[in-house]
């Protein structure tokens, strides 16, 4: 496979999972979920802070990915379009490197949002907790 089109193939799944977390805050939003949301509470609403933080998380997650996918279509257009990676018959195939780089990028995007999540929620709901207690 040539160098330049294994770097299309892995901006496009870069690509590919940034939209997914574009996606997903909207479109998997659970009925539950928007009940919960759409109900008033006196002081602060503990799920709508969670919905929103998570949303805003997926946001930031969807953007870096996306950066990442337009930096390496860049560096795709200097490439060699001659230059093999690899001749091996399976790992130069194009449905290995984009299986490959989707499962990759997948888990380590999780694994960010995850994180990320995590440490803004805690930040809300210690700033939540403050003003009530204020």
């Amino acid at each position: 496979m040539a160098e330049q089109t294994a770097l299309n193939l892995v901006s496009a799944c870069f690509g590919f999972v940034a939209a997914i977390y574009f996606c997903i805050g909207s479109a998997l939003t659970s009925h539950e979920k928007l009940v919960a949301l759409s109900k008033t509470y006196w002081g602060c609403n503990l799920e709508f802070a969670k919905a929103t933080v998570a949303q805003s998380t997926q946001y930031a997650t969807g953007g870096l990915l996306l950066l990442v996918s337009f930096i390496l279509q860049i560096v795709a257009t200097q490439a060699s379009p001659t230059n093999q990676l690899t001749n091996h018959p399976i790992y130069g195939h194009y449905l290995f490197v984009v299986a490959g780089t989707l499962l990759i990028v997948g888990g380590l995007s999780k694994f960010l949002y995850s994180k990320t999540n995590k440490v803004r929620m805690h930040k809300v709901e210690m700033e939540l907790k403050q003003e009530k207690s204020a």
